[in-house]
């Protein structure tokens, strides 16, 4: 993908190491990719929220490490699949479904990606590292908060995620952007973020959303998203 200059992904630690966090405003990004897949509404949200999440769990590799996020859900998408490096940059599908046999629970209680699993595979450059992989169910249907599930369930990090993507009324994207916070390497699960709301900003913890962007622009040191 090219640099947008206005797209921006922000980390930080605190001074003793014992909570992160990753701010992402994607708007050019989720505009760009969503032109090339020919997307448009609830299907360039969707894609908008799995390559940032994607970046998401990249802030957390070295150089030359990848992360591997695959959904496959009963909800709008029959996939979502995406790369992404800690360099910023990205790449990804998502496989929309036919609506009317999208499946979101007995009683319509799960969120756009409805029930399936999320896998994380995380790679590294060395020969003979063998990846490492993670799985867990789609318990809620909303990629913010499964994505929290997840950090915690598999790599036993107590995260709070929030992910946003805005279209107006022809469905096209104005808005993306997302954020994490976690425990460093110093915490334990025992200090938990009990927190539902995810910290820069006031995103939303998960979900899809339409109408006027809400979506803050961070400011702080840059790196601008690239593939």
């Amino acid at each position: 993908m090219s640099k947008k200059p206005h797209d921006k992904w922000i980390k930080c630690i605190s001074t003793g190491g014992t909570l992160r966090g990753v701010a992402i405003q994607a708007t050019g990004l989720v505009s760009e990719m969503s032109k090339m897949h020919s997307l448009n509404g609830m299907q360039a949200m969707g894609m908008g929220e799995l390559v940032m999440g994607s970046l998401l769990l990249a802030s957390y590799c070295k150089q030359g490490e990848r992360v591997n996020l695959n959904i496959r859900g009963q909800g709008q998408f029959i996939q979502g699949l995406s790369d992404a490096y800690p360099d910023g940059t990205v790449r990804g599908y998502v496989i929309p479904r036919a609506p009317d046999q999208a499946f979101f629970g007995e009683n319509n209680e799960l969120g756009p990606w409805g029930p399936g699993m999320l896998s994380v595979l995380r790679a590294k450059s060395e020969p003979g590292v063998q990846p490492y992989i993670g799985t867990v169910p789609l318990v809620t249907g909303h990629l913010a908060k499964d994505l929290t599930f997840y950090w915690t369930q598999s790599e036993q990090v107590a995260s709070a995620v929030g992910l946003a993507v805005n279209v107006d009324g022809n469905e096209v994207v104005t808005a993306g952007a997302g954020d994490a916070a976690g425990l460093g390497c110093g915490s334990t699960l025992d200090r938990k973020a009990r927190s539902r709301d995810s910290v820069f900003g006031g995103l939303p913890f998960g979900g899809f959303r339409s109408g006027a962007s809400a979506v803050p622009d961070f400011s702080g040191h840059v790196l601008c998203l690239a593939g």
